[in-house]
């Protein structure tokens, strides 16, 4: 089957799955908003007005303004911006670290794969969301430990999803008789193993960057995110709670930000997994 074909069965496939097609479009959405926010943004995200302090939605202001007078609309774009940046830089390194990890554990076994795989497990008994308090707690906050703490407990999630596949690709034939032509172990790991073993490790990313802005958003909310003035969701949402009952829409579009953004992602990865398993047949 040559790449053209194989392009339209998924492109079938997936505008059969109206969800994945919503959340595929959500995605596209997003990601634009969020390259694109020095440009449509209205406002600058921290510039302040207090005289339009908890402003509702008008003309100028689409969403309202905050307790500060800042542009709602404009913070929400830029929330776009920081919260996809982030959450995208944790899950690809996740990915190469426990990709890395699960797969040498997988191909090589024994004693190392013993080490490696009950290092995650003990990291995987601890839920997510404690797991990612303690390390901002032990670092402190700020972008660049917020991205760490999603790292850290994103890793074991890639490691054992490679490894699960990595032990199913290495005992099939394509794997022995690039052993015997006289490749080695790591580059028949690398070059042939991982490359097809890379279906479901594409598809727990997607899922996994929608998780990772609900924890970014949960941190934010609580104090240890991305710290005022910058323009965060989950921050936002935890200065709007105060005012909402004077000014409800202070608190309600960064939530329906978190809430379209985190179903996007949930509905395209499911979209992937129908589109990437290869047990799937076209119909």
């Amino acid at each position: 089957m040559n790449h053209n074909n194989s392009m339209a069965i998924y492109w079938r496939r997936i505008s059969k799955n109206k969800m994945a097609a919503i959340g595929a479009f959500i995605v596209l959405f997003i990601v634009i908003i969020a390259l694109l926010a020095p440009v449509i943004s209205p406002y600058e995200p921290d510039a302040q007005d207090l005289y339009s302090s908890l402003n509702g939605p008008s003309k100028e202001h689409w969403f309202g303004t905050d307790i500060y007078g800042r542009d709602i609309l404009s913070r929400v774009i830029w929330g776009a911006r920081i919260s996809l940046s982030i959450s995208s830089l944790a899950v690809f390194l996740s990915i190469l670290i426990g990709v890395f990890l699960g797969a040498i554990a997988a191909y090589f076994g024994g004693v190392l794969d013993e080490i490696i795989m009950r290092f995650f497990d003990i990291l995987l008994s601890f839920p997510d969301i404690l797991l990612a308090i303690a390390i901002i707690a032990i670092l402190g906050s700020g972008r660049s430990n917020l991205i760490t703490a999603i790292t850290i407990y994103s890793i074991p999630q890639f490691a054992r999803i490679a490894r699960s596949t990595v032990v199913s690709e290495k005992t099939k034939e394509y794997v022995d008789a690039a052993r015997l032509s006289g490749e080695s172990e790591m580059n028949i790991l690398f070059r042939y193993v991982l490359p097809n073993s890379l279906s479901p490790i594409i598809v727990q990313g997607t899922l996994r960057i929608g998780y990772a802005i609900l924890i970014i958003s949960g941190l934010g909310f609580l104090g240890l995110g991305i710290q005022p003035p910058a323009a965060e969701w989950g921050t936002d949402l935890s200065i709007a709670r105060t005012y909402l009952r004077a000014a409800p829409h202070t608190g309600i579009f960064p939530g329906i930000a978190i809430f379209i953004t985190v179903m996007g992602f949930n509905f395209f990865g499911d979209g992937l997994n129908e589109i990437l398993n290869p047990r799937m047949k076209d119909r």
